[in-house]
């Protein structure tokens, strides 16, 4: 019998996009002949799980799915006991967490939780929570040591300081033009496959970020 899943796709700032998060979930639903029930999308930080988790719970029982999908384990959100807590009722209600871009199924029979697979979900939890205290002190040190305001850069010109002024930023801006010369156009995860080696892995999320932000300052007018 043919699986079903609801999607749950989630980023931070409103002037982020859900594309990159859409492919990749359809590319893995194809692959796996998984239906999609419906399409939860929503701009919110990863530290408010408790604002959206009974919708995520709700949606998922209401069309009796098999699993709650999501791209990768920081989009659930970055709170690991709200996290945790929202995948334990799923798992009571025999719907499993199905994380596309790592592969990482709690439920791969659907009927009992896989103990090695929910242990990864609950690292990569705890590390997503983890990263996002770590920033926010590094934020915080910022400003005490300096009378700037510290944050993300706006503007056009340091826009393009961001593009121009780190090599990895600089190396994927370079492959960015290069491959836009060529037809078919090569994708954002086949830019990002080309670019990585055995010593650093690009990932397809930063190519994404480096072309809109390539786009933003009128570097490209379509990439």
């Amino acid at each position: 019998m043919k699986k079903t899943a609801i999607v749950f796709l989630r980023v931070s700032k409103q002037e982020q996009i859900h594309q990159r998060q859409v492919d990749g979930v359809k590319d893995y639903a194809t692959k796996h002949s998984i239906e999609i029930k419906e399409w939860i999308k929503i701009k919110v930080s990863g530290s408010k799980v408790k604002d959206y988790k009974d919708l995520i719970l709700d949606t998922a029982i209401k069309h009796k799915v098999d699993y709650v999908m999501f791209e990768e384990v920081s989009r659930v959100g970055r709170k690991l006991n709200e996290t945790t807590d929202l995948k334990e009722k799923c798992h009571d209600k025999g719907i499993g967490f199905l994380i596309t871009s790592q592969n990482i199924n709690t439920m791969p029979d659907g009927k009992r939780v896989d103990a090695t697979q929910n242990l990864i979900v609950n690292q990569q939890l705890a590390y997503a929570e983890n990263w996002a205290a770590m920033h926010a002190l590094r934020v915080i040190g910022g400003q005490a040591a300096s009378k700037k305001k510290i944050g993300r850069p706006k503007g056009k010109a340091n826009s393009l300081l961001i593009l121009e002024g780190r090599k990895d930023n600089k190396k994927i801006l370079d492959a960015l033009k290069r491959y836009h010369q060529i037809k078919p156009k090569l994708s954002i995860r086949k830019i990002a496959k080309q670019l990585s080696n055995d010593k650093k892995k690009v990932h397809a999320s930063q190519v994404f970020r480096i072309k809109k932000l390539a786009i933003s300052v009128g570097a490209f007018k379509s990439i």
